[in-house]
């Protein structure tokens, strides 16, 4: 069933990325690299270029330049912004697949800020005592926005043009309040249907940031659980090669973000994640918005709900 879902969202990011012509660029791929001679399935190939429009390439595993070619179609892919995605060492003979999965990003603000009234300010990193001061990116305009009394937290929309993708901040309303927020995402839906938000006119206040961000996944899926996969005796791949010779080494992810007067750029290879019942606004006009401390923020489609990127800003990059 949990297969089944999966195809189904990447079938309907595939068909939103093919149909839809916009004022910006959102691409997503997928590559599947597999070893010479190796044999696969004749039902995993099909499902694969089926739902997930990729096709094995043969590659010999046992030669660097082999994974130094994986890295060039994902920095390219990515508009290089992500770099190096396979460190030495991470395949070699023994290696039989790579599925690389990649998503790159750039959209303009729907209402820009002014970049004459970006200016240096503190960001509080959890405690008044402990600051440090970064660019933070003014605007008087018309958003939506709202309180999301579960999480204890304001959320902000800010809309790309077009209005077809928005990123999201979920800010917490204590300083030192995003570790407690991030314990409940998971138990809080960030959806339309239990969101009750209003347009209103306030100063917002954000920090111009740029984070990259390199992740071994392996350690982390063990600990939720997922440590069968990474079993030479456990994993169980047979559908994808007919025999259970299969088992994951590694799983390596690398994402990048720029927040700028501007609009973001982002990008990604490996990716996804989640909206909760809000208290209405109150009347009177809201307070202003000012993220600076730290906060959750998402980039997601408004048509399919889809969320392409998500993260935490726990400390912006120096002024």
């Amino acid at each position: 069933m949990r297969l089944q879902q999966n195809q189904r969202a990447v079938l309907l990011l595939h068909s939103f990325l093919s149909n839809f012509v916009g004022n910006f660029t959102l691409e997503a791929a997928n590559q599947l690299y597999v070893a010479d001679k190796y044999q696969l399935v004749d039902d995993f190939q099909r499902n694969l270029k089926e739902n997930y429009g990729a096709e094995g390439q043969r590659v010999d595993f046992a030669v660097d330049a082999s994974r130094a070619k994986i890295n060039q179609w994902v920095e390219e892919f990515t508009q290089q912004k992500i770099k190096d995605l396979l460190p030495e060492g991470s395949v070699n003979d023994l290696t039989r697949l790579v599925l690389v999965n990649a998503i790159y990003f750039k959209g303009n603000w729907m209402r820009k800020f002014d970049s004459s009234l970006t200016l240096i300010e503190p960001f509080y990193l959890g405690s008044k005592d402990n600051r440090k001061d970064v660019n933070m990116m003014h605007i008087d305009a018309e958003f939506r926005t709202g309180f999301i009394e579960s999480l204890d937290a304001r959320l902000l929309e800010l809309p790309y043009v077009g209005r077809k993708l928005s990123m999201f901040i979920v800010l917490p309303n204590k300083m030192d309040g995003l570790p407690e927020l991030e314990a409940k995402l998971h138990e809080t839906s960030l959806d339309d249907s239990n969101v009750e938000m209003r347009s209103a006119k306030l100063h917002v206040s954000i920090p111009k940031f740029k984070l990259e961000a390199d992740v071994k996944l392996k350690d982390i899926l063990i600990n939720m659980g997922m440590s069968d996969i990474f079993d030479e005796k456990s994993a169980d791949f047979s559908g994808i090669s007919g025999e259970k010779d299969l088992y994951v080494s590694n799983i390596f992810h690398k994402s990048f973000i720029d927040v700028n007067e501007e609009g973001s750029e982002a990008a990604a290879a490996t990716g996804a994640v989640m909206m909760t019942r809000m208290m209405m606004l109150p009347v009177e006009p809201p307070a202003p918005f000012v993220a600076d401390h730290p906060f959750y923020y998402f980039i997601r489609d408004n048509t399919t709900k889809m969320i392409l990127f998500s993260g935490r800003l726990a400390q912006p990059p120096s002024s």
